[in-house]
């Protein structure tokens, strides 16, 4: 639910101005030439989708394969970011108390590449901590967005080449977005999960939402996969009902709504028994338990 963000930008391009064309601009503005053209960007792939830089080490790198059939061009850069209660990840205005950013102490290199198809690229970062670092969690978002071909050309370069034209295109940009976290000093956290309700459970019992809180407390974020169990009164034995990885919860949020689907077979019912979740450390962290809750369904009615 969390690792690498598909981000949507808009670009203008192709204007050509004249004082007499001035009206028609604004008046397009407000509302746009159809259609809408979207910048068919190559298929970029970013790993490892997530990135913390903690203890002694200094460095990392992210690799960048262009799995697409046309060369592309993506620019770099840092961005600053918060998570919302329901788990949006969104751009921020102004930082809140405890909002504290990873972009000034990283230097990265390169800030722009352009990739044939099949061709990779490796980006690299290191860290430069300033001295009397306060311990805690420093978080930035490292933005991969694509650019139009045209972009960067004047506009008289592409009014000539269109015979002195108007030519509007409203263009969205696609990027990719990572976190990238520097942890300094003593940082922990523990997580519980609160009020277990069982939501929009249909009439066979086949399907139903499990909505909870999960509750930070600490100076960093925690990241895990999520599993939910259904245990039935008539002793039948424990079923997964949901598998949900890659879930964050930010510095310096306290807590997420969660809210995870729920599905059995055939030959199973969300009827009486006891739902567990379990959130757990990713495979490659070794499983560790971060929290745990249980809790009672009350019977279909009949």
């Amino acid at each position: 639910m969390e690792p690498a963000k598909i981000l949507t930008r808009y670009t203008c391009q192709n204007i050509f101005l004249s004082p007499r064309l001035l009206l028609l601009v604004v008046m397009t503005i407000i509302a746009p030439l159809s259609p809408l053209e979207l910048y068919a960007a190559p298929q970029l792939v970013v790993a490892p989708t997530r990135i913390i830089i903690e203890g002694r080490t200094r460095t990392a790198s992210v690799n960048l394969i262009n799995r697409g059939d046309q060369t592309g061009t993506f620019r770099i850069s840092f961005e600053r970011k918060r998570m919302t209660e329901t788990g949006r990840v969104v751009p921020l205005e102004k930082p809140a108390p405890g909002e504290i950013f990873a972009d000034q102490m990283i230097r990265y290199a390169p800030r722009q590449v352009t990739l044939a198809p099949g061709q990779s690229q490796v980006v690299r970062l290191m860290v430069r901590k300033p001295a009397n670092l306060a311990d805690g969690e420093y978080r930035s978002h490292l933005l991969f967005q694509g650019i139009p071909p045209d972009t960067g050309k004047s506009v008289e370069t592409q009014a000539a080449s269109k015979g002195n034209k108007l030519s509007i295109k409203i263009i969205p940009v696609l990027g990719v977005s990572i976190p990238v976290i520097v942890r300094h000093g003593n940082t922990q956290a523990s997580v519980t999960l609160e009020n277990l309700q069982l939501e929009n459970r249909s009439k066979d019992g086949k399907k139903a939402s499990l909505a909870f809180r999960a509750k930070r407390v600490g100076n960093q974020s925690v990241y895990g996969d999520f599993t939910v169990f259904f245990t039935p009164d008539n002793g039948s034995k424990k079923i997964v009902v949901s598998q949900v990885n890659g879930t964050a919860i930010y510095s310096p949020n306290k807590e997420r709504i969660i809210n995870l689907p729920l599905q059995v077979s055939d030959n199973v019912r969300l009827d009486a028994g006891t739902i567990e979740v379990l959130y757990k450390e990713p495979a490659s962290k070794g499983k560790k338990e971060i929290a745990s809750a249980t809790a009672r369904i009350v019977p279909l009615a009949r």
